[in-house]
């Protein structure tokens, strides 16, 4: 039996700063797989992108 995927968008932050990322939970812990393309101050500028990220993907918008 194929493994479930369980994909989600998130905000997460780094060296540069603040940035949407998709996160693949099939494993049984968070991994991240794509971040995306913008790096914004704050994490509400960033959760803009991620809502439209997944919205895009119909996939779920994590906070």
């Amino acid at each position: 039996m194929a493994e479930e995927v369980k994909l989600y968008v998130t905000v997460t932050s780094g060296m540069r700063g603040f940035f949407a990322v998709l996160i693949d939970e099939s494993a049984g812990f968070p991994e991240p797989v794509q971040t995306g393309m913008g790096s914004y101050q704050t994490a509400a500028g960033a959760a803009i992108e991620a809502k439209d990220w997944a919205r895009a993907e119909g996939l779920e918008f994590r906070e």
